[in-house]
């Protein structure tokens, strides 16, 4: 009778030492799965994203550094490209940094998150993004209709 009694208590501690590493194993599975995702999302989308949003935010400060600006910070030159046909200099060069900077790293950034949604934590696309395609397309469709390009 002891031998059954000390075989169930045996038995018992087994039982519970294998429920907690089941568990314990069962956590760090999650937690590993999570930072595994988290790493993707950097990897994957916010990282290329990051390193599009800087290189923008450099063309735009050579921009500024090569053309007049406004009072609210704007260039000149491209308030100016609705009404002028080309021929100032300012407005040239407002249009060869769109044309070769803005349109194309603004495409880059929509083309990333269109493809990289599904990375993304919320079920809606998030509200700075949603600004951003809203502004992407209004600029570049007023653009070519005002510009001609």
């Amino acid at each position: 009778m002891k031998s059954v009694i000390a075989a169930l208590i045996g038995a018992t501690f087994v039982a519970i030492g294998w429920f907690v590493t089941w568990k314990l194993g069962e956590r760090s599975r999650k937690k590993l799965a999570a930072l595994q995702y988290l790493e993707r999302q950097i990897a994957e989308l916010y990282g290329p994203l990051l390193g599009l949003v800087m290189y923008s935010r450099i063309v735009s400060e050579v921009k500024k550094k090569l053309l007049p600006t406004g009072a609210d910070g704007e260039t000149a030159a491209f308030r100016d490209t609705v009404d002028d046909k080309g021929d100032n200099l300012d407005v040239k060069v407002a249009r060869f940094f769109e044309q070769s900077y803005s349109f194309p790293i603004n495409k880059e950034i929509r083309e990333l998150i269109s493809a990289k949604m599904h990375l993304l934590d919320a079920t809606e696309l998030p509200a700075s993004f949603e600004a951003f395609f809203k502004h992407q397309a209004e600029f570049e469709c007023l653009y070519k209709l005002y510009v001609g390009t």
